[in-house]
Order: C-alpha cells, then structure tokens, then sequence
C-alpha cells in the first residue's frame, strides 16, 4: 500500500513535472514568436526609414536642381536688364547729344537773328536821320 502511495506521488510530480515542461516550452514558443515578430517589425521600419531617407534625398536633388535652375534664370535675367539698361543709357545719350546740338544750332540762328534785326534797325535810324 505505502508502494502503491509511493508510485502514485511519484506519478503525480511526473504529471506535475510534465505539465511544469509543457507551460515552459509553451512560454518559451511565445517569447520566440513575439522575438520574431519584433525582428520582423524593426526590420519593416529600418526599411521604412531608408525608403523615407532616400524619398527625402531625391526630393533635396529635385529642389536643388530647381535652385540652381532658377538662379541661372535670375543670372540671365539680370544680364538682359543690364544689356537694355546700356542700351537705353546709349539712346538717351545720343538723344542729349541731338538735343544739344539742336539748341546751339537754334541759339545761333537767335544771335544771327538778332544781330541782323540790330544792324537793320541801325540801318533805318541811319537813313532816318
């Protein structure tokens, strides 16, 4: 009977060993689980961040490429205004020098108008006297 007693305490910490192993490897699968599907999620956002690195890279390349676009554009731009700023320097120089000459010519003709309008009326006093 003490046998019998003895065997089956033996047989319940067998059960009790069993079911200790069978939780162990059980938590032991879900901790491996969870571990992979950790890896796996840091994995997909290492890739989400590359993805996003090299998103944020091209569009920097983009943006520069329209920086410079664009200054080159202003550089041009500035070029032209200064070529028809010393073009219209040279017209209004020229437009001076016309007008200029236009006034000596027409001061000169005033003087030579009025020298003779002087000399005739000289000459009338001369031949009323």
């Amino acid at each position: 009977e003490e046998c019998e007693k003895d065997a089956a305490e033996a047989v319940a910490r067998a059960q009790e060993a069993a079911e200790a192993r069978a939780t162990a490897v059980s938590e032991r699968d879900n901790a491996e689980a969870l571990a992979a599907a950790a890896e796996q999620r840091a994995e997909e956002a290492a890739g989400e961040q590359k993805q996003m690195a090299d998103a944020a890279e091209v569009q920097k390349a983009v943006a520069d490429e329209e920086v410079q676009h664009f200054k080159a554009e202003a550089e041009e731009q500035h070029a032209r205004d200064e070529e028809v700023l010393r073009s219209i320097r040279e017209e209004m120089e020229e437009l001076r020098s016309g007008l200029m000459a236009e006034l000596s010519e027409s001061q000169q003709a005033a003087d030579e108008r009025q020298e003779q309008s002087l000399h005739e009326k000289k000459t009338l006093l001369e031949i009323g006297r």
